[in-house]
């Protein structure tokens, strides 16, 4: 049997391998540098000749090997939807986990529900599904959102809430779902440079729209906007306000230009100066909605609530069994409806306004030779 398994690993990997009239064989792959000590010293026993580089001293591009524990692990699935992270960006998963997981408690925060929610990510861990973790972690969130809520299948008035009900605070609600949206972009811009400084993309992480000097104009608008809306008048100058908002602008205008200079590259073509313009008009206008696309946070979880209400309104037009039928059938309706757009709406959130500002997700993930089929 153990030569049989012998036979099967060695036919496996011919097929990776090459040979010349001399009848030698030759073999090239990648190998994580934790286990290169292991290897070398078994290559050595066995009398075979290897060469060892760097991947910064071949032409290919390294496949990338994700490393997350065991509770972000399960949110790899939702990064590789959209892309494995190429050898030299930053791996999000650990981002897109705590993100993902508190927007969902946010928009669907209910005791009730969100145990119902856990218990089926549970069942699916038992059978091994990759979506069991991803449930569980939602259930969660919506539990402990819950609690803040006072929401328990849709009821508010078996527990008091840490913090005004959705519905109660919908002004307030919708500032935080807006604020929360600014500083994700913030964040989504920061790491659009460290990755542009680790690629050693100075114009990236300098003059991109997502790199230094969008996040500096994209600050000062926010910082405008919130002391305009707080003291009722402008808390800089004119003159001020305006060089911090132009002398970015310039920058991702002629951002190619600088760029050139930098690399001292006099052949490269440039795009139009009409169609940078509108490269910046469009910049601002996405920039906008980007952040108002946030507001969805708010208005999903003051959704939540009005559907909850329709339910027991419902009900209450019912009386003994019937009512307690269309309890149940009413959460049941909810949980899987708006459940299913909830994190739909978070994948959005992630995908498009996120991820789009600073992950490319064009990479290749490492798969060793004695896990492909």
């Amino acid at each position: 049997m153990l030569q049989l398994e012998l036979l099967e690993k060695i036919n496996k990997v011919k097929k990776y391998m090459a040979h010349d009239n001399k009848g030698s064989f030759y073999i090239v792959g990648w190998i994580p540098y934790n286990n290169l000590e292991e290897l070398l010293p078994k290559l050595e026993k066995e009398g075979v000749e290897y060469i060892v580089k760097n991947h910064d001293e071949v032409a290919s591009t390294p496949p990338t090997k994700l490393k997350n524990n065991r509770i972000i692990k399960p949110f790899e699935s939702i990064v590789k939807m959209y892309g494995t992270p190429n050898y030299t960006e930053m791996d999000p998963t650990f981002f897109v986990a705590i993100t993902a997981f508190l927007m969902f408690g946010f928009m669907f925060g209910d005791v009730g529900q969100g145990f119902v929610i856990s218990l089926i990510g549970l069942i699916l861990m038992k059978k091994e599904s990759s979506l069991g973790p991803i449930l569980t972690a939602g259930g969660i969130s919506s539990i402990i959102f819950g609690f803040l809520y006072g929401s328990i299948f849709g009821n508010e008035d078996i527990i008091k809430g840490l913090v005004p009900s959705p519905m109660d605070n919908i002004q307030n609600m919708l500032i935080f779902g807006i604020g929360s949206g600014a500083l994700l972009i913030i964040i989504a811009m920061i790491f659009n440079i460290k990755n542009g400084l680790k690629n050693k993309d100075i114009s990236r992480a300098l003059f991109d729209k997502n790199g230094l000097a969008g996040l500096i104009f994209y600050s000062i608008i926010l910082v405008l906007i919130v002391g305009f809306l707080l003291n009722g008048k402008m808390i800089l100058s004119l003159t001020l306000s305006l060089i911090l908002i132009i002398v970015p602008l310039i920058l991702i205008l002629f951002k190619e230009k600088i760029e050139n200079v930098i690399s001292k590259n006099k052949n490269k073509e440039n795009v139009s100066i009409v169609e940078k313009i509108f490269e910046v008009i469009e910049m601002i206008i996405s920039m906008a909605s980007n952040t108002i696309s946030f507001v969805r946070l708010a208005a999903f979880a003051i959704n939540h609530v009005g559907l909850c209400m329709a339910v027991y309104i419902l009900s209450d037009m019912f009386g003994g069994a019937g009512s307690i039928a269309v309890d149940i059938i009413g959460n049941i309706i909810v949980i899987a409806l708006e459940g299913l757009i909830v994190a739909i709406q978070v994948l959005r959130l992630e995908y498009y306004e996120l991820f789009s500002r600073f992950y490319s997700g064009d990479g290749k993930e490492y798969v060793p030779i004695e896990d492909e089929k």
